[in-house]
């Protein structure tokens, strides 16, 4: 299973590669996807790991924060208007 997290705090490639680094130590961890750019971490895992032991792995870094990611649905709403045109007094 994957899940999907933010993690603030990391500026540079090091500090990428030392939360990638950090968070593999943790057992159950397979695979870390770090998204530098927009502060994102794929995290696939044998089972589920709380959100919890993966902030713990990082408390000696405070520096960096890992949250879980808010998942915002849009919903469009699409309004339907009926016009009428009435002419009067007019001829084409």
């Amino acid at each position: 299973m994957t899940h999907s997290y933010s993690v603030s705090g990391m500026t540079c490639s090091g500090c990428q590669a030392k939360v990638q680094h950090i968070l593999s130590t943790i057992k159950g961890v397979k695979n870390i996807s770090i998204d530098l750019q927009n502060g994102e971490a794929e995290i696939e895992m044998e089972t589920h790991i709380p959100t919890t032991e993966l902030q713990a792995a990082l408390k000696d870094y405070p520096k960096y924060q890992l949250s879980e990611k808010k998942v915002f649905e849009e919903k469009i709403v699409t309004e339907k208007r009926n016009y009428s045109l009435r002419l009067s007094g007019s001829r084409f």
